[in-house]
């Protein structure tokens, strides 16, 4: 089972491609379930859960080292740009993260 993990407290629209898999799990602060369910495209998840356990906001392996970074179009961007950024780390694995 894939898992998306949200700390947004209050979510804004998002593009229907923004998630490959809505049929993933989508974990979000407790209290913010009718403000996900309200909007788009966080509702199309299948399942959708508050959890208390998200009081943590990072963590990160040593070794772990961002190599590239994206836009949500896929260009390279340099920096932490406002929306969806997409990490490419140097273990092979990626990560969306949303900047406000």
């Amino acid at each position: 089972m894939k898992k998306v993990l949200s700390m947004i407290n209050n979510p804004f629209t998002i593009e229907t491609n923004t998630f490959s898999n809505y049929g993933s799990t989508l974990f979000i602060p407790p209290g913010t379930l009718s403000k996900y369910k309200a909007t788009a495209s966080w509702n199309k998840f299948g399942r959708i859960l508050e959890s208390p356990s998200l009081g943590i906001s990072d963590i990160e392996n040593e070794d772990t080292k961002e190599l590239r970074r994206y836009s949500l179009d896929g260009r390279a961007v340099k920096d932490s740009h406002k929306g969806i950024n997409i990490i490419q780390k140097n273990d092979g694995t990626t990560q969306k993260v949303v900047v406000k």
